[in-house]
């Protein structure tokens, strides 16, 4: 008598570290959304101290920062890391015109609407933002810290204005906070611009055969940039945080009844945490989001139904061509040839020559002999 299999493990429920790690832009991006909020009211705090815009600590420039921050944080909270049915809806949306293009027929029955239909403006608006939430939210900082700069330039005109006025503590502190906002913007700066401009390199697409090795550590350390452009955006914005600290130490010790400086402080722990996860992003896929099985499976099935409804003729070029385009798509990371055999099973169920396979488990123990051998007596 034959044993029966046991069941395959559970998978793991996931923890604090991997859904973070999964959702790393757009957790960070509602940790920025705080963190510049943050900066908004260290903004109108001086601002309703000192009655006035144009005195203080630069009031104008920093809530223009917190504004600008803002939209930042708002597009990697709402575009970053995007759930499988945006995922589907962009897939299909790009899957839909490379069709039209090469004059491919797309049936309309029980199609979804994405592939189905041609995106209007809104719905090109949004995939531009969930395509490149990264590259956008790295150009935003990049104006954040040109704020920065501003900022440090006003401070240093009050400071000329304190001293000529005999007050030559609030002179100096000024001084000393207008060169801690500069090399912040420069360090803001900086990481917008290698965010942007570093193009990353897809480990994924990128066959280990096709790699040769670094000849010396300055080959190393750019193929390492190329591999992780955002790790050393993370790194320049949270390094940027300790001369925005020292900024707000400085407003405390020329005023500690402003409170100018705790937002600044509460700017800091906020900008640390959301940076930290930024590092962990990536430029590709909204933020470095992956397909899961079911919804590969989902596209799989749809697009076998496309294919299944075209010419006898077409079909088996028309499926090596849509499993190669899919696999350069955001999302799908898979190797085009495991892609190509998905789809030929789900193409052969279409057209009736064979029977649904059920994943997991469960389609291994349809699959197996149905009259196993029997042991001997």
């Amino acid at each position: 008598m034959t044993e029966p299999s046991a069941p395959a493990p559970e998978a793991k429920p996931q923890g604090v570290a991997d859904t973070l790690r999964d959702k790393s832009l757009k957790v960070a991006g509602y940790s920025f959304l705080v963190a510049d909020s943050a900066l908004i009211g260290s903004g109108l705090s001086t601002a309703l101290k000192e009655r006035s815009f144009k005195k203080g600590f630069g009031s104008p420039y920093m809530i223009t920062a917190g504004l600008t921050g803002l939209t930042a944080g708002a597009v990697g909270a709402n575009f970053g890391n995007p759930k499988a049915e945006k995922q589907l809806q962009l897939v299909y949306g790009d899957l839909r015109n490379y069709l039209k293009k090469h004059n491919v027929e797309i049936p309309q029955d029980h199609m979804p609407e994405s592939l189905a239909k041609d995106r209007g403006l809104i719905q090109h608006v949004e995939a531009f933002l969930q395509t490149y939430p990264a590259q956008l939210m790295s150009t935003l900082y990049s104006a954040i810290g040109i704020s920065f700069f501003m900022d440090g330039v006003l401070d240093k005109r009050n400071s000329l204005a304190k001293r000529a006025a005999g007050d030559i503590k609030a002179a100096e502190g000024l001084l000393k906070k207008s060169g801690n906002m500069k090399k912040s913007s420069m360090l803001l700066i900086a990481a917008g611009l290698v965010g942007l401009l570093i193009p990353e390199k897809k480990s994924v697409s990128d066959s280990p055969a096709k790699d040769t090795p670094a000849s010396n550590p300055f080959e190393k350390a750019y193929k390492w940039a190329q591999e992780h452009p955002l790790a050393i955006t993370g790194t320049l914005m949270t390094a940027n945080q300790y001369y925005l600290a020292g900024a707000a130490n400085y407003e405390r010790k020329l005023d500690s009844s402003n409170p100018s400086y705790l937002f600044k402080f509460l700017a800091v722990a906020c900008f640390v945490f959301g940076n930290t996860l930024l590092a962990f992003s990536s430029k590709h896929d909204g933020g470095g989001t992956k397909m899961d099985e079911k919804t590969l499976n989902e596209l799989a099935d749809t697009s076998a139904r496309v294919i299944a409804a075209q010419p006898e003729a077409v079909r088996n070029a028309l499926l090596d061509d849509v499993a190669a385009f899919l696999c350069k798509e955001p999302y799908v990371k898979i190797e085009t040839a495991e892609l190509r055999q998905k789809l030929q099973e789900r193409l052969e169920q279409v057209m009736g020559k064979g029977q649904p396979k059920p994943d997991g488990w469960q389609g291994k123990v349809t699959q197996a002999p149905a009259n196993p051998a029997q042991p001997s007596l």
